[in-house]
């Protein structure tokens, strides 16, 4: 079979919606299967330990870089202008901005990344004689040894080698925005499955033939993964049509629409890079283990938020786009409003009730093997507990976001962010600060008079750092908290704009299912701890089989238990063939389909 005719079997694959969305839909599933196993891979061979710490510490200043400039702009401008070339037919302007865009956005990584190479000893210098650090990795000033240089040394190598992933990432990012302009999805599904594929298949290579490697491993298989990233969607255009590349800086009119584009996304999305950058200092701070144990936690807490506010919001966009546009009260779009915030509450509390109760067997059974100690899974599950909270408030906050964008307001979503950003790094400071005291605090509660009295010193603690290592929870409950606050803010700031609150007092039914929900979820609550409990009190919880059976047990419970409790409310508010429908239509290019891989692995 030529090369053309392999071309032409593929598009006309990609022109049948329902196959093609079938098949976004498992490569999706199968691809977030495989993030599952990279995680439990890097658990069990790395565990959390001061080098697996650095690993993820290295990433942060990448990240910031990749995430400024490429996920801005790609998101906010790329599509929206390569489509507006393709509907007037100019094939020759196409190929000169999509060059010039490589071109320019390659040039810019390429300097930013080479200035933070040739600093990095001097930023890990600094990092590394902070006082926390020093604690944090049991170093000390007065010993410039050879283990204080070993750890340094090992930040600034792990950080030049994850500088080559973001230039190679730009330029398929570029390419894949592109490709969606083209209504082509093929590669664009593939290449994050092939990037966790890379992942996985380098770390167990690496590992188990050249064990002397160490945490390089995971670096060298990062970047093989990036490759694969590159080498499909590059595969994507090359099957699209013969373009032959050339670097080119003329800037056209389209050169500055995806500049005058991507500005208001690359400031938003910079203040939101500003607090995961913080975060992740600050969990560097923390203790040996502690980064490694908040990443492994908020990795297990965003997978169910991806499958809400990434594939559900994303399908109903567009429709909130028309909404919004129908009447000048309003009056439709706040009906969607609600109607998906409601599915948001029904679909959510369920998870969030799981997730709290199988804390300990989720953490055990995703990550607890190898160098994963129990320890580990204590302090994981005790995290992923205060992260709950955040796989209904960023689905919430997900949706207020795309409202104020559907009627044109894209400067409220910003302060909000703005404002957001500055509780999630206050919170996050007295938290840790005040968790970092938990044994103390569980003290106190001997007596009422001793906590009485220690009232004083427990305020104290907001600003004091502690030893205990329930510090890390300390964060995960300040980013809860800060996003919390920012989804009531939000709300209100919407219900100013459209009148969502008044709509829902007009039409009853919004805040008795809302309660109908916080109840039944309530009661699934209680009835699904005391399953797992006494599941727990009457088989082996040592063995990994009775693990799973009690955890199957509970979620049987939990889900029956709560689809009998609101089986009015599913009755009412999901519509099968309606999701269905929308599944055909999310086949359509949109700039906030776009999936960039982030460099954390």
């Amino acid at each position: 079979m030529t090369f053309i005719q392999i071309r032409e079997k593929i598009r006309h694959f990609e022109s049948k919606l329902i196959a093609i969305s079938v098949f976004i839909g498992t490569i999706s599933i199968i691809g977030k299967l495989l993030g599952f196993f990279k995680v439990h891979l890097i658990a069990r061979l790395f565990g959390t330990s001061k080098e697996t710490d650095i690993f993820y510490a290295a990433f942060a200043l990448p990240d910031l870089v990749f995430a400024l400039l490429v996920v801005g702009t790609v998101n906010a401008a790329l599509v929206p202008v390569f489509i507006k070339i393709l509907k007037k037919g100019d094939a020759k302007t196409l190929h000169m901005t999509l060059n010039t865009v490589i071109s320019i956005l390659f040039g810019c990584m390429l300097f930013l990344l080479g200035i933070l190479y040739f600093t990095m000893p001097a930023i890990t210098h600094w990092i590394f004689t902070s006082k926390e650090v020093l604690k944090a990795f049991e170093l000390t000033l007065d010993l410039p040894t050879n283990t204080n240089l070993y750890y340094e040394n090992l930040f600034v190598n792990l950080s030049r080698l994850m500088l080559v992933s973001p230039l190679l990432l730009s330029v398929s990012s570029v390419f894949g925005a592109y490709l969606q302009a083209h209504k082509r999805f093929i590669s664009t599904a593939l290449a994050p499955l092939f990037y966790n594929i890379g992942i996985v298949v380098g770390i167990t290579f690496f590992v188990k033939f050249a064990p002397q490697f160490g945490v390089y491993a995971l670096c060298y298989a990062v970047l093989l993964g990036t490759a694969l990233h590159f080498i499909t969607q590059s595969v994507g255009v090359l099957l699209l049509h013969e373009n032959d590349f050339s670097w080119s800086f003329g800037i056209n009119r389209y050169v500055k629409d995806i500049a005058k584009l991507s500005l208001p996304r690359v400031f938003g999305l910079g203040v939101e890079q500003l607090a995961i950058t913080f975060n992740t200092f600050l969990g560097f701070t923390l203790g040996t283990g502690a980064l490694s144990v908040f990443k492994f936690a908020s990795t297990l807490s965003l997978v169910p938020v991806d499958l809400l506010s990434g594939t559900l919001l994303q399908v109903l966009f567009p429709r909130l786009n028309e909404r919004a546009h129908e009447d000048d009260n309003h009056k439709s779009l706040n009906a969607l409003y609600w109607r998906t915030l409601i599915l948001l509450f029904l679909l959510a509390i369920p998870i969030i009730v799981l997730f709290i109760v199988l804390r300990v067997p989720i953490v055990r059974l995703v990550l607890g093997a190898g160098r994963f100690t129990w320890t580990a899974t204590v302090i994981t599950s005790f995290t992923l507990a205060f992260f709950t909270p955040i796989i209904l408030l960023q689905s919430l906050a997900a949706w207020n976001i795309r409202t104020f964008y559907a009627i044109n307001n894209t400067k409220t979503p910003l302060f909000i962010s703005i404002l957001g950003v500055t509780l999630n790094i206050l919170f996050s400071i007295g938290f840790t600060n005040f968790f970092s005291h938990y044994h103390e605090l569980l003290a106190s509660f001997a007596s009422v008079s001793l906590f009485v009295s220690s009232i004083p010193s427990i305020l104290n603690w907001f600003f004091v750092r502690g030893t205990s290592f329930g510090a890390v929870v300390g964060l995960a409950f300040g980013i809860s908290l800060s996003l919390l606050v920012e989804v009531a803010l939000s709300f209100w700031l919407l219900s100013k704009k459209i009148g969502s609150l008044d709509y829902a007092k007009k039409t009853t039914h919004c805040f008795v299912t809302l309660r109908k929900l916080v109840w039944s979820g309530v009661l699934t609550f209680v009835l699904s701890y005391l399953t797992f409990k006494a599941a727990d009190l009457l088989f082996d919880t040592t063995k990994t089989v009775s693990i799973v059976g009690i955890s199957g047990l509970t979620v049987l419970v939990c889900v029956a238990s709560y689809a009998y409790l609101t089986r009015t409310v599913i009755k009412n508010y999901v519509n099968v063939r309606q999701v269905l429908r929308s599944l055909r239509q999310k086949v359509e290019p949109r700039s906030e389909d776009i999936d960039i891989p982030g460099l954390t692995a």
